[in-house]
């Protein structure tokens, strides 16, 4: 198990000002709901996107069409705001490796990204990219539960990832 620093991964460079919403209601409204483990970062030129790759060790919940693909999701995320004396995004791929080391554990509830966000050269052909929204990531920081953007309003009581992911798996 990888232990990481505690950062924005998933929405970089974003704040919300939002009501945390009930498991099921985070379930309900997922097109893909996955346990995983991060696997690479791809990139194009140019982008102020990257795709995360993660491998689905337990799929809890996948809609058609789906938003698996070979056993993978791939998840676009920002790469902060643009800097504007170097006109590049404010995070690096090295800054991601860091923050989301391979092999790092977490569950994500996913939708379909909208169809204008750039497509990484080096995604598999068939594969599609998906977002995650808010509330839509935790992360399993050495058995804590690591989150964004709060957790679910009715499970404020977990005490670490595994036990977020027992949950749920009664929710599938």
């Amino acid at each position: 198990m990888l232990c990481r620093p505690a950062t924005s991964v998933f929405h970089v460079g974003t704040a919300y000002d939002f009501q945390p919403r009930p498991a099921a209601v985070l379930f309900a409204d997922a097109t893909a709901v996955v346990l995983a483990e991060m696997a690479a970062i791809h990139s194009s030129a140019g982008s102020r996107r990257l795709a995360l790759e993660f491998e689905v060790v337990e799929l809890l919940k996948d809609e058609q069409p789906s938003l698996v693909h070979d056993g993978s999701v791939h998840v676009s995320v920002p790469r902060g705001p643009v800097m504007s004396t170097k006109g590049e995004p404010a995070h690096s791929i090295e800054d991601f490796e860091t923050w989301l080391p391979e092999g790092t554990t977490v569950a994500l509830f996913l939708g379909p990204a909208a169809v204008d966000q750039a497509r990484p050269s080096a995604l598999p052909e068939g594969a599609r990219l998906s977002v995650v929204g808010l509330q839509g990531a935790f992360v399993d920081d050495c058995g804590r539960l690591e989150y964004e953007d709060g957790p679910p309003s009715d499970w404020t009581d977990v005490s670490g990832f595994e036990e977020f992911a027992d949950r749920l798996r009664r929710l599938g």
